[in-house]
C-alpha cells in the first residue's frame, strides 16, 4: 500500500481582495478548485465543488470510475446553485483532483482528474512534467499546432477557458491513471502559480525543499514575488512508499520533461497527453449555433460563447427546475450521514497520537501526521531528543509517524528511544573492555523491539 505525505498552502495574492481558490487535502484525496465569476460569487463555486467531491467519493470505493462519478457530482452542485440562486448565474471553478488507488492488476496507482486550467505536475527522476491537458483556447490552439508555445504565453485568449465546471449540465473530465513509485512529487495548483512561475522555477523549489508543506509555501511566496496577480493555492504530494516493483512506467509517454536544472531554457512551458481523455459530449441544438470550433470558452469575471468571428455573447441558459420534496429527503438524509461520519472522523483523529520527525527533532503529535481527511494533526509537544540520537533503524519509522495510545505512551517511546541509542553508544565505547549488562538495564526498551 502507497503511503502519502502532503502539505499545502493558499493566499489571496496581491491583487485580488477574495480568495476564490478551495482545496482538500486528505489521506485519500487531493485536490484544487480556482472559482471564476466575479460578482457571480466565484468562491461559492469552488467551494461547493469542493464539498460536493468529499461527499460524493466518501461514499465510494477509490477506483478511476469513482473518482469521475464525484467530480460528475461536484459539476451537477454548481450548477444546480448557479442555476437556482440568480446571483449565482454565471459562476463556474475549474477543478483538478489526484486519488491513491489500488487498479485491477493490484499496483498502486493514482487518479489524477482535471476540469479548466488548474494543474498538476509530476516531480521524478529530477524533472517536472505537466500531466493535465489546460482547458484554455490557447492551450488548444498549441496542441493543434495553430500557435507556439511561445505565442500562447502572449495570447489574448490565454485565459479564456474551454471547458469550466459548473457551467452545463455536463461536463467532460480528462482522467488517466499514473504508477507512482518512492520519490515521486505531486503538484496540485492554481493558474496563480503556473502564470507566475515559469516550470524550471517550480521544479527547483520543489527540487530544493524536502517538506512538502514547506514546498506548497514556498511556491506560494515565489509567485507572490513574481507579481501575484490572482488567488495562488499549491498542494505537494509526497510518495513515500510507492510500487516500485513496477518497471515499465515510461514517464515520457505521460508529457515532456522539463528539467529543474537552472542552465536549461527557464521559458519552457511543459504540454501533457493524458492516458484517458473522454471525448467532449456531442453540443445540443441551443450550443450548435453558438459554439466555436474549440468548444465554449470562458472568460475569468464574465462567461461568454466565444464565436468564430470573435464576437462574446453571453450564455443562455436553461429554466431552473423545481426542488422535488425527494429531493430534499435525499439531501436531508445525505446530512445526516455527513454529519454523523464528520463525528466520528473528528473523534477518532483527536484520540491517536503519534511520534514523528520534525525537521530532525521527535515531536508528539495528536492526529495522524499529514492530516486524516480534513482534519489536519496538532503538534502538541516537542522533545529535545533529535534524530541524530535515536538508532538509525528507527528512523523510518518515526519519518512515517508511531501511533500511540495516549500522550504518556508517546513520551515513553520518545525516551526509550534515547535509552535505547544511550545505551548503544555506552556499548560501543567500552569495546575495548570487559563490560557486564544486566537484563534489567535494557527493562526500558523492551517495548521498542517488539511489534513495532
Amino acid at each position: 500500500m502507497s503511503i502519502l505525505r502532503s502539505g499545502s498552502a493558499t493566499h489571496v495574492g496581491q491583487v485580488r481582495q477574495v480568495n476564490e481558490d478551495a482545496i482538500v487535502e486528505s489521506i485519500s484525496l487531493y485536490a484544487v478548485a480556482d472559482g471564476m465569476g466575479g460578482a457571480a460569487a466565484g468562491e461559492v463555486a469552488s467551494s461547493i465543488a469542493i464539498e460536493a467531491l468529499q461527499a460524493a467519493y466518501a461514499t465510494m470505493a477509490p477506483s478511476l470510475s469513482s473518482v469521475r462519478r464525484a467530480v460528475e457530482a461536484a459539476n451537477a452542485a454548481v450548477y444546480e446553485a448557479a442555476t437556482a440562486e440568480p446571483t449565482y448565474r454565471g459562476m463556474g471553478t475549474t477543478l483538478t483532483v489526484v486519488a491513491p488507488v489500488t487498479s485491477d492488476d493490484g499496483h498502486e496507482r493514482v487518479v489524477v482528474a482535471n476540469v479548466g486550467d488548474s494543474r498538476c505536475y509530476l516531480f521524478a527522476e529530477g524533472g517536472l512534467r505537466q500531466l493535465t491537458h489546460d482547458h484554455s483556447v490557447a492551450a488548444e490552439k498549441v496542441r493543434s499546432g495553430e500557435l507556439s508555445e511561445a505565442q500562447a504565453a502572449a495570447h489574448p485568449q490565454r485565459h479564456m477557458l474551454t471547458r469550466v465546471m459548473g457551467v452545463d449540465e455536463v461536463v467532460a473530465v480528462d482522467l488517466f491513471e499514473l504508477p507512482v513509485r518512492s520519490g515521486d512529487r505531486l503538484l496540485i495548483c492554481s493558474d496563480g502559480l503556473s502564470n507566475e512561475l515559469t516550470s524550471g522555477q517550480v521544479a527547483n523549489i520543489l527540487a530544493t525543499i524536502a517538506e512538502p508543506r514547506a514546498a506548497a509555501q514556498a511556491l506560494v511566496e515565489a509567485a507572490n514575488a513574481h507579481g501575484g496577480r490572482d488567488n495562488v493555492t499549491v498542494v505537494v504530494v509526497d510518495v513515500v512508499v510507492g510500487d516500485d516493483e513496477e518497471q515499465d512506467r515510461d514517464l515520457n509517454a505521460f508529457a515532456p520533461i522539463s528539467s529543474n536544472d537552472r542552465s536549461t531554457n527557464d521559458d519552457d512551458l511543459t504540454g501533457a497527453v493524458p492516458v484517458v481523455a473522454p471525448p467532449t459530449p456531442e453540443p445540443t441544438d441551443d450550443h450548435k449555433a453558438t459554439s466555436g470550433v474549440h468548444g465554449t470558452p470562458i472568460a475569468s469575471g464574465s462567461y461568454a460563447v466565444l464565436h468564430q468571428t470573435g464576437v462574446i455573447e453571453p450564455v443562455v441558459r436553461k429554466r431552473s427546475r423545481l426542488v422535488t420534496l425527494r429531493v430534499l429527503l435525499f439531501f436531508a438524509l445525505l446530512g445526516g450521514i455527513a454529519y454523523g461520519g464528520y463525528a466520528f472522523i473528528t473523534w477518532f483523529a483527536a484520540s491517536q497520537y503519534f511520534v514523528a520527525n520534525h525537521d530532525g527533532v521527535l515531536v508528539i503529535y495528536q492526529g495522524q501526521p499529514g492530516g486524516t481527511l480534513w482534519i489536519a494533526p496538532k503538534l502538541v509537544a516537542t522533545s529535545k531528543v533529535t534524530t541524530a540520537e535515536i538508532l538509525r533503524a528507527r528512523l523510518d519509522a518515526v519519518a512515517v509517524g508511531v501511533r500511540e495510545p495516549n500522550r504518556a505512551a508517546a513520551w515513553n517511546y520518545i525516551h526509550g528511544l534515547h535509552q535505547e541509542w544511550t545505551l548503544t553508544q555506552a556499548t560501543t565505547t567500552t569495546t575495548s573492555t570487559t563490560t557486564t549488562t544486566t537484563p534489567s538495564s535494557f527493562a526500558g526498551v523492551a517495548r521498542l523491539g517488539s511489534g513495532r
